[in-house]
């Protein structure tokens, strides 16, 4: 009778240690967390097999069925209990990679949202204009890895802009962003508009004004406005497609603005 008290237990056991762990990681809170229904699969199945261990423990169970089937049914329960075991790690692998992935995406939620407070301590020293736009840049790219920068201020006299920093080009691209004309796309439609602009491929324009396709596949324009002054625009550029969203221009659209005054 002693022997039978483990198989008696483990069916209680598993189902609060499941029960246990689904409320107190939270698999069926508000949001969708990964790994929950392979965890709670894998727990059932590690239910049915333990519970069929108990099951075994009848005193006329090797009267139910006939003599070839208890091998196959004894495998069975080992198969059902060894998929029930692997889905349960493989749910927890997942819930611990969701949550190690919300941690990062705070953290670089967070240090986007730093990044004007940092400019504003930086900015305490007497930079000169290129310095200020130079090292602006700069702290913002660091929060962008993989993506390059530029900033045109406009010249309404000559009708043109002016590259006045940049980060992360090649000469021949920023040779290219030294052409860039004024008119007719979509960083002067950011500028006379007074609107951040999402772009899909960023093409370059070399010196007899034909475009030149970059290796840029997304960018992003944040105009430099003071009240009605349009000063100039803020560029970022990335390889990845899709790689800038609204949420970007909420973190960025203050940083431009504070340089606008600036």
């Amino acid at each position: 009778m002693m022997s039978s008290i483990p198989s008696l237990l483990a069916p209680l056991l598993t189902l609060l240690v499941v029960v246990f762990l689904t409320v107190r990681l939270g698999f069926f809170s508000k949001r969708a967390i990964e790994g929950r229904w392979p965890f709670l699969i894998g727990g059932v199945l590690v239910f049915l097999a333990s519970a069929w261990e108990t099951v075994e423990l009848s005193a006329d169970y090797q009267e139910w069925f006939i003599v070839t089937a208890y091998p196959v049914i004894g495998l069975a329960q080992f198969t059902c209990m060894a998929a029930g075991i692997l889905l349960a790690v493989i749910g927890l692998a997942f819930y611990a990679d969701y949550w190690n992935t919300q941690r990062e995406s705070i953290e670089s939620r967070q240090g986007k949202l730093s990044i004007l407070d940092n400019l504003q301590h930086d900015a305490r020293q007497p930079y000169h204009l290129l310095e200020l736009l130079n090292q602006s840049l700069r702290e913002i790219l660091v929060h962008y890895p993989n993506s390059a920068g530029a900033v045109f201020l406009v010249n309404r006299s000559r009708r043109q802009f002016v590259l006045t920093s940049f980060s992360g080009l090649t000469k021949q691209e920023t040779a290219h962003l030294e052409h860039y004309p004024f008119e007719r796309n979509i960083v002067s439609q950011a500028v006379e508009l007074g609107d951040p602009v999402l772009g899909a491929r960023f093409d370059f324009v070399d010196r007899s004004g034909r475009p030149v396709q970059s290796r840029f596949n997304s960018c992003l324009i944040l105009p430099l406005t003071s009240g009605l002054e349009k000063i100039g625009g803020l560029l970022l550029f990335s390889e990845e497609r899709r790689f800038f969203g609204r949420t970007d221009i909420g973190y960025l659209n203050p940083v431009a603005q504070w340089l606008a005054e600036k």
